[in-house]
Formats: C-alpha cells, structure tokens, sequence
C-alpha cells in the first residue's frame, strides 16, 4: 500500500514537472521567474521609505512629498574628484553616450545621461564629428557634464557645477510625489 501511494506520489510530481517544462516552452519564460517577478513588482510598489535629500514617499513615487530644504548643502550628487576635457572624434552615438577614438588614439565611452533628456536638448551626433567634452571619471566611466560638437557648433550641458543632473530636475527644492524627475 506505501508503495503504491509513493509511487502515486512520484506520478504527481513528474506530471508537474513536465507541464511546467511545456509551459516555460510555450511562453519563453520561467513560471517560477514570472511569480518571482510578480512578488518583485509588488513589493516595490507598495515598498516606502526615506526619498532622496530627505523626501518622504514610496519606491513608485505615489504619495511621496519632497523636502522643502536640501539636508545637506552644497553636497554634489556625484562624486567629482577632478573635471577633465577630452577630445576625439565620434564613433557612434546611441541617445545615452558616445563611442570616441580620443585625439590620442584612445577608444573612450562617453556618458552623456538619460536618453530623453539627450533628445529633448535636440543633441545630434554623427560619425566623424569631432567632440570635446568636459567631465569627470566616476567608478571608472567618464560622465560628461559638457560636450562641444566641434563639428556642427552645438553644446550640450548635461550637470551643473555640482555634478548634478540637469535631468534630475527641482534641485532638491522639493519633490512632486510622483517620482518624476
């Protein structure tokens, strides 16, 4: 009798296995990846906590109110050390950086920002152009805050002194509560 309910048992659990072998077949992506995505999705949007410069509100942005006051001014958003200028000539541009041969033959990635922000600055690069852009390395990456289409003429100023994003936005004078930036 044991043996027949382990067997039974055993049944089950290969059966289970397979239908959900199929159905990870079926839909490219795994059942179990899904849930874990779904308990993400949920515990993020219902997760609240300390915003950024002391704003108050949850991880999705509802319901948060941003801080009247910077606690902490004068202190940059990213970590400048040194502002260096390189120059070079483009390679390829995808909205969010630039692919360079630097003027000294070097292959350089340059991180421009948020690719809507890119965009909205009208900022068009081509391959051939040559570029100087003003920045500063963090972990490694080179963060434009200026870069100068030597070509065409154009600037695109991406940070202001302090490192800070001009994408970001408010300039931690506060916060819609919606975690637009």
């Amino acid at each position: 009798m044991l043996k027949k309910v382990l067997l039974g048992m055993l049944a089950v659990i290969v059966i289970g296995a397979v239908v959900v072998g199929v159905a990870d077949a079926l839909t490219g992506k795994s059942v179990a990846a899904q849930g874990a995505a779904q308990a993400a999705a949920q515990s993020t949007t219902q997760t609240q906590g300390q915003g950024y410069r002391g704003g108050q509100g949850a991880s999705n942005g509802a319901g948060g109110q941003g801080a009247t006051t910077n606690p902490n001014p004068g202190t940059p958003q990213a970590n400048i050390t040194q502002t260096v200028t390189i120059a070079g000539v483009v390679q390829s541009f995808d909205g969010v950086g630039l692919s360079l041969i630097t003027d000294d033959g070097a292959p350089l990635w340059v991180q421009l920002g948020q690719s809507r922000y890119v965009s909205a600055q009208g900022a068009v690069y081509t391959a051939g152009d040559h570029v100087t852009a003003t920045g500063f390395y963090e972990n490694g990456q080179f963060q434009a805050s200026s870069v100068v289409n030597d070509t065409t003429g154009q600037t695109l100023t991406l940070r202001d002194a302090s490192g800070r994003p001009l994408w970001a936005g408010g300039g931690g004078a506060g916060g819609n509560g919606r975690g637009n930036h």
